[in-house]
């Protein structure tokens, strides 16, 4: 406690100063039987740049083999790289919370396009009345799968490519896949515009 804040709680400094040397005033470390002394700062401040690895605090603290002129030297370069890094921090922090977002879009419009292949398949793998009136309830050949389905023209009831009527069962390839039968539909032709 200051003597200016003793003097305004009605106390006299000569009171002060016999509680301060017995310890008897209240939040001191003596008066709660606390008897730690404490490092000066700088002395802390010396032993941390000593041991620490960023270079300029060390090189800064090293009173003993440094000459001044060199200590004042690290001190300017710590401070500048210091200063170089909060520039570039805040910059970068700046440029991330702008929300800048670039988009390059090109578009194309080819006058035909190479038609994909196309395959088609029934949701059901097998059909009941088939496997009814053939017998066969678990297909083990290539042929019993063949002879549970429906031909394609029972599903697939018209297809047109480029404005063409094209007849299912000409143009759809026959293909057994995890799916069950499907149909595929393949050509060399192009889609004009």
């Amino acid at each position: 406690m200051t003597v200016k804040a003793e003097m305004e709680r009605g106390s006299t400094v000569e009171e002060s100063r016999e509680q301060r040397a017995s310890g008897e005033e209240q939040g001191t470390p003596e008066a709660n039987g606390d008897t730690t002394e404490y490092a000066p700062v700088a002395a802390v401040l010396e032993e941390w740049a000593d041991g620490t690895s960023m270079h300029g605090a060390a090189m800064i603290a090293n009173k003993n083999d440094f000459q001044g002129w060199f200590r004042i030297a690290w001190a300017v370069i710590t401070l500048c790289s210091s200063a170089l890094m909060v520039w570039q921090m805040e910059a970068l922090i700046k440029d991330y919370r702008s929300y800048t977002v670039v988009t390059d879009t090109i578009t194309t419009n080819p006058h035909s396009l190479q038609f994909p292949e196309v395959t088609m398949c029934n949701t059901n793998f097998f059909s009941k009345t088939l496997i009814n009136e053939t017998g066969i309830s678990e297909p083990k050949t290539e042929e019993e799968v063949l002879q549970l389905v429906y031909p394609v023209d029972y599903f697939i009831t018209s297809m047109r490519f480029n404005n063409k009527y094209l007849p299912p069962q000409e143009n759809l390839t026959q293909v057994i896949t995890d799916f069950g039968v499907c149909y595929s539909f393949q050509t060399d032709a192009e889609i004009f515009e």
